[in-house]
């Protein structure tokens, strides 16, 4: 699958998501789709180019960390605020009601420097271990769920179509090739 499908993918859950929230929840729906684009997109072309094991771990290390920069920005221009001024509207004081309810985590932090506890303790942490967690496990499944991929999306042409066991065969062995053929070129420079 590659960077189209990825965002079929995310456009499908953010729909599904958006017709059971409020506008508050909208909101999110907004970030966590632009922090998983941000996941999708990197990581599929570097893997789109790269189809090794190493491939695959660079992809998704460059996906966790553009997924990480990415919260960091939508906390920071986009949730934070409108939280502030929705919560404006409720309390008539935005920053005393998320204050309020931040210092129950960080009793030390104050609107001066909330974005420092927030996003250093909070937005990074969480979204790289969740990143990292969702890696681990895309790593560990991928290959494992790719005849199941090629037989979905697989088309028949004609009687001469070949089977969908011998293609994911010939794109195994054209992957291996590939490693081994990258393994020989470094051992080749190294001598």
């Amino acid at each position: 699958m590659g960077p189209w499908q990825g965002t079929a993918v995310l456009v499908v859950r953010a729909l599904i998501k958006f017709t059971a929230l409020d506008l508050g929840g909208i909101v999110g729906i907004l970030a966590d789709f632009l922090c998983g684009l941000a996941f999708v997109l990197p990581s599929s072309l570097i893997y789109k180019r790269f189809r090794t094991k190493k491939g695959a771990i660079i992809a998704l290390l460059v996906g966790c960390l553009a997924t990480t920069v990415m919260s960091i920005i939508a906390n920071y221009f986009i949730l934070i605020p409108f939280y502030v001024n929705f919560f404006n509207g409720k309390t008539g004081d935005g920053w005393a009601t998320i204050m309020g309810m931040f210092n129950q985590l960080f009793p030390n932090a104050t609107k001066d420097n909330f974005f420092l506890f927030y996003i250093f303790l909070s937005v990074i942490p969480f979204n790289l271990l969740r990143s990292l967690i969702c890696s681990l496990i895309t790593f560990l499944i991928y290959k494992r769920l790719q005849r199941f991929f090629n037989f979905i999306f697989a088309t028949k042409k004609s009687k001469n179509t070949e089977k969908v066991d011998d293609v994911c065969d010939k794109t195994q062995q054209n992957e291996e090739e590939n490693v081994n053929g990258i393994e020989n070129e470094t051992i080749k420079t190294e001598e």
